[in-house]
């Protein structure tokens, strides 16, 4: 397929990743929360396990938005230079690509992080119900 006919393709992937965006850093910003109440809460070894868990939970936050905004980053590129392309084929195609590939895999990576996320949240999720009963 020619490059005039596909240098919008990463745009087509960005709302995607703007939603992930959103979704992580409002989850990003409960967990911030959830760190305040259980530093005042602090009362026993229980709470300390919870801390640490919270505290790898809010890494993979990071993470998985640093990678994100990366990704967004190298699919605009992208598509910057793939539009270019069309003007000025000098610039050749590969450019467009690389960075594509490269969004691509920060996207995934970003995923793995959420994925691993959601799997403590569970844990979490179990030492707030054994406190409560």
């Amino acid at each position: 397929m020619p490059i005039e006919q596909v240098w919008f393709a990463p745009l087509l992937i960005l709302p995607g990743v703007a939603l992930l965006i959103l979704s992580t850093a409002t989850r990003y910003t409960l967990i911030h929360a959830e760190v305040h109440n259980a530093l005042d809460q602090y009362k026993s070894e229980d709470t300390k396990s919870m801390l640490h868990i919270l505290l790898v939970r809010c890494v993979r936050f990071r993470n998985a938005l640093v990678a994100l905004y990366v990704s967004a980053g190298l699919l605009a590129a992208a598509s910057f230079f793939g539009g270019a392309l069309t003007r000025w084929p000098v610039l050749g195609d590969d450019m467009m690509l690389y960075l594509s590939g490269a969004g691509i895999v920060c996207l995934i990576y970003a995923l793995y992080q959420l994925i691993h996320e959601s799997l403590r949240s569970l844990h979490v999720i179990r030492s707030h119900l054994r406190e409560r009963m």
